[in-house]
């Protein structure tokens, strides 16, 4: 099991399948006053940047064509499902390779909290 205080992304492309995306919290993260959420994964996917890149080239999850990308990420999210696993941790997965991506692919499980004070 992991459980992680974590910022909502929000708009995030589905690079790596349909499902709620959330930053690791940072200093840049919670300097923007973001809501911090609880989440807990079960049996996570642990990924490190190469493989999100080669996730994103197999899967075609940054094709410029909308329907590609998404048909992409929902048979992503379908294959790791299969898999047993009910969310993506990548880190390194974005332009800057300090932060933390998680995604939920199955029904969010974050229950909304306020963030901690000092």
């Amino acid at each position: 099991m992991f459980k992680m205080m974590v910022a909502p992304w929000r708009g995030a492309s589905p690079y790596l399948g349909i499902g709620s995306y959330y930053l690791g919290t940072d200093t840049e993260t919670t300097s923007r006053h973001e809501p911090l959420v609880s989440v807990t994964l079960q049996s996570p996917l642990f990924l490190n940047g190469r493989q999100v890149h080669m996730l994103v080239q197999k899967y075609g999850t940054d094709s410029s064509d909308q329907m590609t990308a998404l048909a992409g990420a929902w048979t992503l999210r379908r294959e790791v499902l299969q898999k047993g696993h009910d969310g993506i941790i990548a880190v390194g997965s974005t332009l800057n390779d300090s932060v933390l991506t998680l995604v939920t692919l199955t029904r969010p499980t974050a229950a909304a909290s306020a963030a901690p004070n000092g």
